[in-house]
């Protein structure tokens, strides 16, 4: 592989950032075959040597997007957001991962993730499995999702996945070993920098049910933090501290999210969609998609409809 310029990979958030509608992505795969250099190509598990890389990478865009896998995959991936938000989903699920976020997806489970709105996204990722990729995790105590860390050395998580990315575009001598040891290194700073929200937060789990089951009804406040038994105040506190968002946009983000759903899947009309999802003045409801996607309802039907993968998909 071609060797990539480390300032190049360092910029990569910030010139993909700044051009409308456009994606830049950096994916480097184990196999020296191009057959075999696609994100679907190296989702393999394997117990040949304690630590194995298939592939990493970072994916940064400013347009809506979505990676859905229905049947998961066969290794685990650690994602860590460098810029932007992303909504996720698995196991019945949802959490936020905002900016300095480190999620670990597990092996085997479907998942999906989106990032919120047209926000801006930048976000670093690594495929890996092994013979002792458990007992790793366990050691360095990385739960999988829905636990969320938040990270106090960021830009030492950044510097770690560029080594991986450098050992890549490389290709030296045993070079998978020397990905293993890295990977290795990513492992460690990610234990060492972390807080743990979705376990500090755990107090707020009956409500983020609640909202889970009911978003397209008429949700109070009030009614939430009487179910944590806490004042308002203390309730949006909590729930900002744990989401980066008040519960108002919360609820919001998961009507959008559903509508979206519905709008690129059926063909139920625009004014059945909103009722479905809360809103039962139509107008309003695309005011709202608008305001949140930037797009209306129609013309996100009809970009899906032309151009399904860009919409979509994402590239891991």
């Amino acid at each position: 592989m071609e060797k990539i310029n480390q300032d190049l990979l360092n910029d990569v958030s910030e010139k993909a950032l700044s051009r409308t509608d456009m994606a830049r992505i950096f994916s480097f795969y184990t196999s020296s075959d191009p057959s075999k250099r696609g994100i679907d190509q190296n989702n393999f598990a394997s117990t040949e040597h304690p630590l194995i890389v298939n592939c990493a990478g970072n994916y940064a865009c400013d347009y809506l997007f979505t990676t859905d896998k229905k049947n998961g995959r066969l290794d685990y991936q650690l994602i860590y957001v460098n810029s932007g938000r992303l909504t996720m989903f698995a196991g019945g699920r949802e959490i936020i991962a905002k900016a300095g976020s480190v999620v670990l997806l597990p092996a085997g489970k479907p998942y999906n993730y989106t990032n919120i709105g047209s926000e801006k996204i930048s976000y670093f990722w690594v495929h890996f499995t092994g013979s002792e990729v458990e007992a790793r995790l366990k050691e360095y105590s990385i739960k999988p999702f829905p636990i969320v860390y938040e990270t106090r050395l960021g830009n030492h998580i950044q510097q770690r996945f560029h080594t991986i990315f450098d050992a890549f575009s490389r290709r030296a001598p045993h070079f998978e070993r020397e990905l293993s040891a890295l990977l290795e290194r990513l492992l460690i700073t990610v234990a060492r920098s972390v807080i743990r929200v979705g376990e500090k937060q755990g107090v707020l789990f009956r409500s983020i049910k609640y909202i889970g089951a009911n978003y397209s009804g008429n949700i109070r406040i009030a009614t939430l933090a009487q179910m944590e038994n806490l004042s308002v105040s203390r309730y949006n506190f909590l729930f900002k501290e744990q989401f980066g968002i008040p519960p108002t946009k919360y609820i919001l983000g998961l009507r959008m999210s559903s509508a979206k759903e519905l709008i690129s899947s059926t063909d139920l009309s625009i004014k059945q969609i909103g009722i479905m999802c809360g809103y039962d003045d139509a107008p309003f409801f695309c005011k709202t998609f608008k305001g949140f996607f930037g797009v209306s309802p129609i013309e996100y039907r009809n970009a899906y409809a032309k151009k399904p993968r860009k919409i979509n998909k994402s590239f891991n």
